[in-house]
């Protein structure tokens, strides 16, 4: 069941059904805010297919008209690593996805984490998107776009994926009976992937409610105790970019509350401007990140 995102699935449905449709979709968007679910979602209902809860199943229905194609997870030392997406793995989707389809329907390939495809496999899939075969749709789902060529993006139908209302996701999560339901749904970020991900873990719960306490207590750090921070967050990048979305979030959150006061404002947006060039740093340089984030936090008031 998707949380959220309903309008634009009416819209793409509403446009399959005058017959004009794109043979190739980018969704891009924040992680776990539903841009897989949504993908899923919209294939399986233009195939007459029956929906499946993700959130509450944990599994995927199997579908011979829809292939996947998505990162293999690896884990050393704790740390969950998403591995690059090579031409071969590229060319055996492809290829599942060149078959017929039933009477009626329509043939999928779903590209999850689009951006974690080699120069390679971008390479290919766009000979691919060059030559569309009828009735067959690809959507590939990102939330680093500028990690994929200009050229791939350019013969894609883009569809933005914002961030859920939290009211919504706090309604979603009672109706599954899940305990703590506003909680989850403010620390979620107004993503509901995150939601149902922290409803059903209680140690990501937490280290979010951790991460929560760390955030309260950083504007009283002094010089060294920031430094030493930064060492201990260089340690797991992936996990310091989450730390410092959520930052931004909640910055955000609380500068949309304190609109009257300009110079508080101010204050959170130069916060939030510093904090994203910082993780844009980290995203896509290979800069020290170390050194990144010791600047970062010295910077911060």
């Amino acid at each position: 069941m998707l949380v959220g995102h309903q309008k634009k699935i009416d819209f793409l449905k509403s446009c399959f059904a005058l017959g004009k449709f794109s043979h190739a979709y980018l969704f891009s968007g924040p992680e776990g805010v539903g841009k897989f679910t949504a993908a899923w979602q919209l294939a399986r209902e233009l195939n007459g297919e029956r929906l499946a809860d993700f959130f509450s199943s944990k599994e995927r229905p199997v579908d011979s008209n829809i292939s996947v194609l998505e990162p293999a997870r690896q884990e050393k030392k704790g740390v969950i690593k998403e591995k690059e997406i090579k031409i071969d793995f590229l060319r055996e989707a492809l290829k599942d996805f060149s078959f017929f389809s039933e009477a009626g329907k329509k043939r999928w390939l779903i590209i999850r984490d689009a951006h974690k495809m080699n120069l390679s496999a971008q390479n290919a899939l766009l000979k691919a998107l060059e030559e569309p075969q009828k009735n067959c749709i690809i959507i590939l789902t990102t939330h680093q776009e500028g990690k994929i060529l200009s050229t791939i993006q350019s013969r894609c139908q883009k569809i933005k994926f914002n961030s859920v209302p939290l009211k919504e996701i706090k309604e979603y999560l009672e109706r599954k009976g899940f305990k703590n339901a506003e909680k989850i749904a403010f620390f979620s970020m107004g993503r509901p992937g995150w939601a149902v991900s922290l409803a059903q873990t209680s140690e990501k719960l937490a280290e979010k409610e951790n991460d929560w306490n760390e955030f309260r207590k950083f504007r009283n750090l002094d010089g060294n105790e920031k430094l030493i921070l930064a060492e201990k967050w260089a340690k797991n990048i992936p996990v310091a970019q989450e730390k410092l979305r959520f930052w931004i979030w909640f910055w955000r959150a609380e500068a949309y509350k304190k609109l009257v006061v300009f110079s508080e404002v101010e204050n959170f947006y130069t916060r939030i401007e510093e904090t994203e060039k910082s993780l844009k740093i980290l995203e896509e340089t290979d800069a020290n990140p170390k050194l990144v984030l010791e600047n970062l936090f010295l910077n911060l008031e």
